[in-house]
């Protein structure tokens, strides 16, 4: 009949399903499932893929980790430097004795000065002299260190029954802590040395990302 349409041959039929699957295995059974060896190529390259993805997924979540710490750290030793900046300059009297810029000394890892704030809220005790200690601690005595902020009078007799404070200047008179409150971490080491103009360095570190901040400090009553 006119315009009917013939089978294709044997040969198009070969042809054909070459084109549909590539891998079939050229003979004369007409299966034309993967041979073992095609399978564990396709087998090979999806895990080659996978180890890929999971590599590059691991890497973005290691960057944003170590991002986070830069952060946390730099947020953290700006803080403290900040509230050290604020009592220093307030001052009246550095306590604890401090190195010059060029003397070779060990730089102390604590700093005591007397209050110039208003020792609110202890007031009422009716001080003339109150005093901010800083100071680096660990429970084992390794870093990372914890920073302490310990608010003081100095007495004469026991500090539970102490009822006249003194300049820690005079004879036989010894601290008595009003509070000691825990305001930074991360802390790897803290320095202070200067006279007049005060240095301050910190060093901070977590995970494996490690900052170091410096400031200098004028005290307007010194």
């Amino acid at each position: 009949m006119v315009g009917a349409i013939r089978p294709l041959c044997r040969e198009s039929q070969n042809m054909f399903f070459y084109i549909i699957n590539p891998f079939r295995k050229e003979s004369g059974k007409s299966g034309g499932g993967f041979t073992l060896t095609e399978t564990l190529v396709i087998l090979a390259i999806f895990a080659i893929v996978i180890v890929g993805i999971s590599s590059t997924l691991f890497l973005a979540q290691k960057g944003l980790a170590e991002g986070r710490d830069l952060r946390d750290i730099n947020h953290e030793g700006r803080k403290i430097l900040t509230r050290m900046s604020r009592e220093i300059r307030q001052t009246k009297e550095i306590v604890t004795e401090l190195p010059g810029v060029d003397s070779g000394k060990d730089n102390p890892s604590e700093i005591e000065f007397e209050d110039g704030h208003t020792p609110s809220p202890y007031e009422y005790l009716g001080s003339d002299f109150y005093y901010i200690r800083y100071l680096i601690y660990s429970s084992d005595g390794q870093s990372p260190y914890q920073l302490k902020r310990q608010y003081r009078v100095y007495c004469l007799d026991d500090c539970e029954v102490c009822e006249k404070y003194y300049s820690w200047t005079e004879e036989q008179v010894h601290p008595c802590n009003l509070e000691e409150n825990i305001i930074g971490s991360h802390i790897a080491d803290l320095e202070f040395w200067g006279a007049g103009l005060i240095n301050v360095n910190v060093s901070l570190e977590k995970g494996n990302k490690k900052l170091n901040l410096k400031t200098k400090i004028s005290g307007r009553g010194l």
